[in-house]
């Protein structure tokens, strides 16, 4: 089985376009955001163009709001060559996920999307391959058919013997067709950890049942520690972390700033189990986005995830509300989105 983490957007790409340069059936992607402006370095448009015309099953499955700016013109030029492209159309409803499936064999998953302006992010991506791989198929394919996908997508190679004696757990949100899991995941984690639990999110927008959740773990003298970066993408998104966690840091949470932008999503409980996934710590993430992530708790697995964990907590700067709080007009504007976040 292989489980390795890469913690930033363009180690990721390397490893991503290896794997697809490398495939000889298929190649499965369903992106949130995904453009053609990283050729410069990785060039995955050309090389799905040219897996598909080689016979490679390509199917791409693209959010229409998140890859915006991918133009027809591309997109008729991956369908002249052979690969099957389709969105993700919904007025309220996105796909937020970024799997990458490789014949069926290895997956990626996580919080890395396929676009320039992400190329210097920090961020989590996992390849895997083993029993959990033909579960992130499934979920792929419940996303092509709801697309409207009609052909036959090539199944994982997997014998059905279970080789590894670890778990892990696929975390599927669709609550366009009604499933909804992680939230039920984070309120459980909350509840049952004993000592410690880490988030690791770009947006922080807790739901007052997550607030409540975090009080009570902190009244079991369970640290929370939160990890935000100092700077989003979104100039609006830093005010809104800023409120938030000048909130949760009332009653004990303790919060870092991580220097620059890291779009990571991932959680560690108890120094024994983990959650890598896309999805955010907000109501979008949790009742309206599409979004997967693998929960793990072998110790190999676990003791990657906590060496990227202590890396970026020892360069995080503690939450001070003489330096980080807002001014009074800011603030009066963060309940108003917070209210309307769901359809924003």
């Amino acid at each position: 089985m292989v489980f390795k983490l890469y913690t930033d957007s363009e180690d990721a790409w390397t490893a991503m376009f290896a794997r697809m340069k490398g495939a000889t059936k298929s190649i499965h992607i369903e992106m949130y955001i995904f453009t053609a402006d990283t050729q410069r370095t990785h060039d995955f448009i050309t090389l799905l163009k040219e897996k598909a015309q080689n016979g490679v099953q390509v199917i791409l499955i693209f959010d229409v709001f998140g890859s915006i700016s991918l133009s027809n013109k591309v997109v008729k030029e991956l369908r002249d060559a052979g690969a099957e492209v389709r969105f993700f159309r919904h007025i309220f409803y996105r796909t937020h996920k970024k799997i990458l499936l490789i014949d069926g064999k290895t997956a990626f998953l996580g919080g890395v999307n396929i676009t320039e302006h992400a190329r210097d992010w920090k961020d989590l991506q996992v390849e895997v391959s083993g029993s959990i791989v033909p579960y992130i198929f499934r979920s792929f394919k419940r996303t092509y058919r709801y697309t409207g996908g009609k052909a036959q997508p090539l199944k994982p190679e997997f014998d059905g013997t279970v080789k590894e004696k670890v778990k892990m757990w696929l975390l599927e949100n669709m609550p366009v067709i009604g499933r909804k899991v992680i939230k039920q995941y984070y309120l459980r984690k909350l509840n049952e950890a004993t000592e410690s639990i880490i988030f690791i999110t770009p947006y922080f927008i807790p739901s007052r049942w997550m607030l409540g959740a975090m009080r009570n773990a902190i009244s079991r003298d369970v640290k929370i520690t939160v990890l935000i970066p100092e700077n989003t993408d979104f100039k609006l998104a830093n005010n809104i972390n800023k409120y938030y966690a000048g909130m949760v840091t009332t009653f004990g949470v303790n919060v870092l700033y991580t220097p620059g932008m890291n779009h990571a999503k991932a959680v560690l409980i108890d120094n024994n189990k983990g959650l890598v996934g896309s999805a955010n710590i907000d109501e979008l993430s949790f009742n309206i986005n599409n979004e997967i992530g693998i929960f793990f708790n072998a110790p190999a697995f676990i003791a990657q995830l906590k060496k990227v964990v202590d890396t970026w907590e020892k360069t995080g700067k503690p939450y001070d509300k003489n330096i980080n709080r807002l001014k009074w007009y800011q603030a009066l504007l963060v309940p108003f989105i917070r209210l309307f976040q769901p359809i924003l």
